[in-house]
């Protein structure tokens, strides 16, 4: 997978000596990824850090597409996460210079072009400020100012469209102030996170961006061995069927079996063969298979689904048991659903 990620100069990465939420993300999947090619595994992700100091949500417009197109590999799949809405937020010694309805419909357009490009969809809220340092920002010649209560709004508006155009929203702005009402220290400047900050942000991201990249995978897994999957799904669904059924006749196990004569054994099958087994074929010549999953485990190297397998014969009523081994070497703990 890979991941963009278009924002301003936060996204960027200022002020973290850590190079920001972004790069700590980045970092985060690198990571991951060179442990899964140890494994010998293709799932990777790669992230490209797409923030420019001062950017707004119509920048980001004009820049998404052609940047992602240059950064595309093949059919590997990807993910936008856009970071945007501080600077459009601001205001110019008490005056608006950007209508809250003009940046939603904007970040309107922004969603339909991205998902001309991609399904993954991802909008992050925006961080709060210390206001006693961006009123007006100490750091501004033009007199730029911005209010907590004015950023709180423009989250709002991006959560709107994340609603309205089906693409994932990340709240941020909450969880910010809170931490600096409890005193955090999170700010570099009032506007810009410091490493704490970064830290934050990126904590309450890595799990939106990592669970689509999770899910990526289980769908790799899902396509590559659909048949295994079904197969199991069948026989937990069939089972489960049985079990509700009612039957209240202890369960035999390996060790009854063992014990019990042949007699013993019709006897208790003759009512119904296929209880608690799932029938799950018939040959020509009548012979009748049913089987019970018994347990799927995992070793370092694959997975083993271990069955126990029923054979009754109608012409003779001779029933046999075989305890049965279903291994797949393609299936390993760590690209397995039951790993």
């Amino acid at each position: 997978m890979r991941v963009f990620v278009f924002g301003d100069s936060i996204g960027q990465g200022f002020f973290d000596s850590h190079g920001g939420w972004v790069q700590r993300l980045a970092n985060d999947f690198h990571s991951r990824t060179l442990k899964s090619m140890s494994r010998g595994e293709d799932n990777w992700t790669v992230l490209f850090n797409q923030g420019i100091s001062g950017d707004t949500a119509e920048g980001v417009l004009h820049r998404m597409k052609p940047e992602v197109e240059a950064r595309r590999m093949g059919k590997d799949e990807e993910m936008i996460v856009i970071a945007i809405g501080t600077n459009d937020a601001i205001l110019r010694e008490n005056h608006v210079v950007t209508d809250v309805y003009d940046f939603q419909e904007t970040l309107e357009h922004l969603a339909d072009g991205a998902h001309k490009l991609t399904d993954n969809v991802v909008f992050v809220g925006l961080p709060a400020v210390d206001e006693a340092q961006t009123n007006p920002w100490k750091h501004s010649s033009t007199g730029k100012q911005w209010f907590n209560e004015r950023l709180n709004l423009f989250e709002d508006a991006i959560k709107q469209v994340a609603f309205n155009k089906d693409a994932a929203f990340i709240p941020a702005h909450d969880e910010f102030i809170k931490q600096l009402q409890e005193g955090k220290d999170l700010l570099s400047d009032g506007l810009h996170p410091n490493d704490k900050g970064h830290q934050l942000i990126y904590d309450i991201v890595k799990h939106k961006t990592r669970g689509a990249s999770e899910t990526k995978k289980f769908l790799t897994f899902i396509e590559q061995n659909y048949l295994f999957v079904l197969s199991i799904g069948a026989i937990v669904i069939l089972v489960f069927v049985v079990v509700l059924a009612g039957h209240s006749e202890p369960k035999r196990t390996q060790s009854t079996r063992e014990n019990s004569t042949p007699e013993e054994l019709s006897g208790a099958t003759a009512k119904d063969p296929t209880r608690p087994y799932a029938s799950f074929g018939e040959t020509a010549s009548g012979d009748k298979y049913y089987y019970a999953l018994r347990e799927i485990s995992c070793s370092s190297e694959n997975c083993e689904v271990k069955l126990t397998v029923l054979n009754r014969t109608d012409s003779t009523q001779s029933i046999k048991y075989e305890d049965l081994s279903v291994t797949s070497p393609s299936i390993t703990p760590q690209n397995s659903v039951f790993g």
